[in-house]
């Protein structure tokens, strides 16, 4: 059952003699209903780092599973999803790296690549272990697909990157 929010706003630009107000109605779903839609198996993951100067640098990654419109705009990905376990990125603060690990399935020979928001693919590797690690570099702020291919399967995380 859906309900009906109504919210009184003022836009920044009203002028406040005739205090320009509006209303909008906003469709409520129920709170159990949002939060399976907005749980596409989320993680976020928050470092900061002080160095002897006193320089605070903090790095955040919001790690979750593909849309279906992100699907639709990578290149032919065809093939039945696999999940990966013990997902984790760490930032080398001193290296400017990141370190990313995570688990898959079976020891079955894997490729897994990473790419930009536009298909650019920034490095693939190859695998034949079900643990996978490699630090490398991720520079700009942004959107990164990960993609691991094990034979047919396939899984693809959506990560991204504000420092």
């Amino acid at each position: 059952q859906r309900k009906k929010m109504t919210f009184t706003y003022k836009l920044d630009d009203a002028n406040p003699d005739d205090m320009n107000m509006r209303e909008r109605a906003f469709d409520r779903m129920p709170m159990r209903e949002m939060r399976k839609r907005d749980r596409r198996n989320t993680e976020n993951f928050n470092f900061e780092n002080t160095n002897k100067d006193g320089v605070v640098t903090r790095v955040n990654f919001h790690v979750s599973d593909i849309s279906d419109d992100d699907l639709k705009r990578m290149p032919y990905v065809e093939g039945p999803k696999f999940e990966i376990s013990d997902f984790n990125l760490v930032p080398q603060f001193s290296s400017g790296k990141v370190l990313l690990m995570f688990n898959m399935p079976s020891k079955a020979a894997s490729e897994i690549t990473l790419s930009d928001s536009q298909g650019k693919t920034l490095w693939t590797e190859k695998s034949v272990s079900s643990v996978f690690s490699k630090s490398f570099a991720m520079g700009l702020n942004g959107v990164y697909y990960l993609k691991v291919r094990q034979g047919k399967n396939i899984a693809i995380k959506k990560i991204m990157k504000e420092e």
